[in-house]
């Protein structure tokens, strides 16, 4: 088994509750399950922890990284910032036509999770697929992978830290946000995703003391 599947399998068990935060990680237990090699689960593991989903506690071992309000704030704060930006880069380029298809599809495929799944894993990781495509517009390979990193621990943060509260029912539906992106000036789509991103998540910074 490749180091890329177990990353994958393992990803899967820290978003859906399997894997809990405090839990010890141990890469022969890990391999036995898998019915694979430690080398290739030793290196998916040192994946996670780079994207900052386990740490290594000397004389302890591996764990899944506790999650801290410090921790939620940090990632709430980074990814507005590099999001917001994103956005504008985008509207002032005129790169965001290009990607409607695509943003559209993604915004369908939210939704149609949100109305069969609820407010669920699946519907967060929908989410995040059509929030990586909006970042993506602004053209940068390097803006896009370390928005990859922040956003995704977003869900790992949601199913351990906020999973009682559910979205914001007034949260702008993704076409209605694509379509108001498009047709936005570079000001004008930063403060609209601004909005957006906050009108999302009013129950994480009511709990984090934020609003």
């Amino acid at each position: 088994m490749l180091s890329a599947d177990i990353y994958e399998k393992l990803l899967h068990q820290l978003m859906n509750g399997t894997l809990l935060p405090g839990q010890l990680l141990n890469r022969r237990d890990v391999a036995a399950s898998l019915g694979t090699s430690t080398a290739p689960v030793l290196e998916a593991m040192k994946q996670l922890e780079f994207d900052g989903y386990l740490e290594t506690i000397p004389r302890k071992g591996t764990q899944v990284k506790p999650i801290s309000e410090e921790a939620v704030i940090g990632n709430y704060i980074l990814r507005t910032g590099i999001e917001c930006m994103a956005v504008r880069m985008s509207a002032a380029a005129g790169t965001l036509e290009a990607h409607r298809e695509e943003l559209m599809r993604l915004a369908d495929k939210e939704s149609a999770c949100r109305s069969e799944f609820g407010d669920a894993p699946q519907s967060w990781q929908a989410d995040i697929q059509y929030h990586m495509a909006l970042v993506a517009c602004c053209g940068s390979d390097k803006i896009t992978e370390e928005y990859r990193r922040i956003a995704l621990p977003n869900i790992f943060y949601r199913a351990h830290f906020v999973i009682p509260h559910a979205r914001n029912a007034e949260a702008e539906d993704h076409r209605d946000l694509t379509k108001r992106l498009l047709a936005a000036s570079p000001d004008e789509a930063e403060k609209i995703l601004r909005r957006h991103i906050v009108a999302g998540k009013p129950k994480i910074l009511e709990r984090l003391g934020m609003q």
